[in-house]
């Protein structure tokens, strides 16, 4: 089966904290981000990220502290895979912290000119894309801990997220803390749970890790025939379906 690849055309850690007597309303259920990093399309290099996805309840000087960082990424399907994906894998450099669980979310973030806004924040939905990433040490599958420049990490994205690849063209994520973010529920204070990404900037892939989509399609003829879908038809008249571009002329 053949594959494609699809390269991030938009990234960026979008972080909102604040002193607060009521995280959920204050924190996870903020409209706009406080601090947010894009990834730099253009230029060259690495950015670590210990804290790219991220939740915390913390005392402070002024009362208690609360945050939840969270990373969006866009990918634009390839034409050769559109409207025929069988598989997805995310494939992305993650780095050192590992004590949050993790999901891959569906995003409904509109990046303005490839570069994401403050009020992104909120733009996810409770739709699961993924299996929950556990902390490294935890049952698989487990989110690793590593510093280097070329241990990637692959990520198994569900049925839902292939069919919106194939019905949007487009597949637009977010990386969420799963227990406190996605389900939400509030962290006990003194609670601080990470998990790392190492951003690959710019559109050159020096390392063969800049983050992507793994994307598996079949090719051939792609229609039902008499209500039969094309995945359970080998061939048509003794024609492998691979070879047939049209049936009687449509």
């Amino acid at each position: 089966m053949p594959q494609v690849i699809a390269y991030r055309t938009a990234l960026a850690q979008l972080i909102k904290s604040a002193n607060t007597s009521d995280w959920e309303n204050d924190i996870q259920d903020a409209s706009t981000a406080t601090f947010i990093t894009n990834v730099n399309l253009t230029g060259t290099g690495t950015s670590p990220k210990s804290t790219a996805i991220n939740a915390l309840l913390l005392p402070g000087r002024s009362g208690t502290f609360g945050g939840l960082n969270r990373t969006f990424a866009e990918f634009s399907v390839p034409s050769a895979a559109q409207g025929n994906i069988t598989g997805i894998t995310l494939r992305f450099l993650p780095y050192i912290n590992s004590t949050g669980d993790v999901i891959i979310a569906k995003s409904n973030a509109a990046p303005l000119s490839n570069a994401y806004q403050t009020s992104n924040f909120n733009d996810y939905t409770t739709t699961a894309y993924s299996a929950v990433q556990n902390p490294n040490g935890g049952s698989s599958p487990t989110w690793p801990t590593t510093s280097g420049t070329t241990d990637t990490f692959d990520i198994t994205l569900n049925s839902t997220a292939i069919s919106d690849a194939n019905s949007d063209n487009v597949l637009k994520i977010v990386f969420m803390n799963y227990t406190h973010d996605f389900e939400v529920s509030a962290p006990s204070n003194g609670t601080n749970v990470s998990n790392g990404i190492r951003f690959i900037n710019g559109t050159s892939d020096t390392y063969g890790t800049r983050m992507r989509l793994l994307i598996d399609y079949q090719v051939g003829y792609s229609n039902n025939v008499s209500g039969v879908a094309s995945a359970n038809i080998k061939k048509i008249m003794v024609v492998g379906t691979a070879d047939i571009a049209k049936v009687s002329g449509v």
